[in-house]
């Protein structure tokens, strides 16, 4: 995310929590630990840009720059 952000491309969680722990779902029961994989990618996955008036370019440009930071792990 923060390579992200360095190139300007803005990423960022935007669902932190889990629906199993939302207040909406309390009703489940669900004790904290018991969905681990949920709870460890709520913490993980990115939201990257998606609206409408994005353009062809930015959408190459968001491309390129999640490209650029996997090729510098190798």
């Amino acid at each position: 995310m923060k390579y992200l952000q360095s190139k300007e491309i803005y990423a960022g969680i935007h669902y932190p929590i889990p629906c199993h722990l939302q207040k909406a779902y309390g009703f489940l029961h669900h004790p904290q630990s018991r969905l681990e994989v949920s709870e460890k990618y709520a913490k993980e996955i990115l939201s990257l840009p998606m609206y409408a008036e994005l353009t062809e370019k930015k959408i190459q440009f968001v491309c390129e720059g999640i490209e650029e930071f996997y090729k510098k792990l190798n």
